[in-house]
């Protein structure tokens, strides 16, 4: 593959906001809380990297987080890299501006390090809050789950007593009916979850996986199963 020339295609310059577009169909998804982190860091550092635009399109490439933030602190103007690419290798390069960030790795230990001599200020500013700083240095510790061991075991409760809300996992499997499960069950899960939620991205990355395929092929069976049933009915 032909390597762009970045001296015949990149310009830095400063565009109105209002000129810029957001790309189409991001695969990227920004959060309140991203927001809020991105506008914090745009408040006191000021726009410290360009966002990447098409030229010919005025989409922003890389950078839509920056751009939803600088436009809600009401901005102006912003600095962009422009790039004289065509669609397809704009497209590529939204991607890999994700994925690589998602392929890379935080060395946990340098950065509880530095998040030890951040004041309660410098710690939000950096995208972690006071509860998250001190699960990290509890799991460090080992004693992030001390507390829920020293407390006494709550008596199960019937399995035909309603769960409450509380209970209910906020999880992805189609629809599993929790109303139907154990309460001690559920809490079990929430706990996986919670520690699932802490484990780098390798782990992640391999779980999701695991539980996806054993998803699919679940469903699978299931409806294929339903299908064999309703065709015997006939």
């Amino acid at each position: 593959m032909k390597q762009v020339n970045k001296s015949e295609t990149m310009k830095i310059k400063k565009i109105k906001i209002a000129d810029l577009i957001e790309y189409p169909n991001n695969v990227r998804i920004h959060t309140k809380r991203n927001l809020d982190t991105i506008k914090k860091s745009l408040s006191i550092y000021g726009q410290y990297k360009p966002i990447i635009v098409q030229e010919s399109t005025s989409y922003i490439i890389a950078g839509n987080g920056t751009y939803q933030a600088a436009k809600a602190l009401g901005w102006d103007e912003i600095d962009c890299n422009v790039l004289n690419i065509d669609n397809d290798k704009a497209r590529a390069l939204s991607i890999v501006d994700n994925r690589s960030g998602d392929l890379s790795q935080m060395d946990e230990k340098n950065l509880l390090d530095f998040l030890k001599e951040f004041d309660s200020d410098l710690l939000n500013l950096s995208g972690y809050d006071d509860s998250e700083f001190e699960k990290m240095l509890q799991f460090q510790e080992g004693t992030l789950f001390e507390k829920e061991k020293e407390q006494p075991k709550k008596p199960k409760k019937k399995r035909e007593e309603a769960v409450s809300s509380d209970d209910q996992v906020s999880f992805v499997l189609m629809g599993y009916p929790f109303v139907m499960a154990d309460p001690d069950e559920i809490k079990e899960l929430k706990n996986l979850m919670d520690e699932f939620m802490g484990a780098n991205i390798a782990v992640r990355s391999e779980a999701t996986f695991a539980v996806y395929s054993a998803l699919k092929e679940t469903i699978a069976n299931a409806l294929n199963k339903q299908i064999g049933e309703t065709e015997s009915d006939k």
